[in-house]
């Protein structure tokens, strides 16, 4: 598998948004971890049919 991590600071749009443009590059999200208030940390992998 192919994992992406990616720092996100915002309310759950911004994060929609991150995740939607991960999806484009044909990720998808696998695990959405809190850091702190507005600040996370997005885990993609790399989907099943992009290899």
């Amino acid at each position: 598998m192919h994992y992406r991590f990616v720092e996100v600071e915002g309310e759950e749009d911004d994060l929609d948004r991150v995740a939607n443009e991960w999806r484009a590059k044909g990720y998808q999200l696998f695990q959405a971890v809190y850091k702190t208030t507005y600040r996370w940390v997005l885990v993609f992998e790399r989907a099943p049919d992009q290899g």
